[in-house]
């Protein structure tokens, strides 16, 4: 081999491993760039996971609230109830004084005979305009059938 063709030669592998390393580098950046993207792709999902998380705690503690909101509505509605039934009887028992203190005002005064009778008159007066039929309503006849009963109809 003459010199020419070891130069040759030569030249011939320093192009192909100059080739190669630059192909190699390439390679590697390549590789290196998807990996960094990887890697952001990767953060976002933990980022996004985070807060997600974050989102669900607060909807928990929003819920809790509305929960413990709703109990104190229920224990504030129970102490309402038993304030009302408490007034109730109250107010049954001062009824109930006030009537005894009329029956006995009544006991007293000569001049009730009077009014009770008057009362009375009137109080049947009211309970016979009660049992009346009201205006364009019929009575029913003895023997009569109700309309809604046709002939025929038991």
């Amino acid at each position: 081999m003459d010199a020419g063709t070891v130069i040759a030669i030569i030249a011939v592998l320093v192009v192909l491993a100059l080739v190669l390393y630059f192909v190699r580098r390439r390679s590697a950046a390549q590789r290196e760039k998807e990996l960094e993207e990887q890697r952001g792709k990767a953060a976002q999902l933990r980022q996004d996971a985070q807060d997600a998380g974050l989102q669900a705690r607060e909807h928990e503690a929003a819920a809790a609230r509305a929960e413990a909101d709703a109990k104190q509505a229920e224990v504030e509605a129970a102490r309402l109830r038993r304030e009302a039934e408490a007034r109730q009887g109250g107010a049954a028992e001062i009824r109930e004084q006030s009537q005894d203190q009329l029956r006995r005002a009544d006991e007293l005064d000569p001049d009730v005979e009077r009014a009770n009778a008057e009362r009375a008159a009137a109080e049947r007066t009211q309970g016979e305009r009660e049992t009346l039929p009201a205006e364009g309503e019929r009575t029913r006849i003895e023997g009569e059938r109700p309309e809604s009963e046709g002939p025929g109809r038991p």
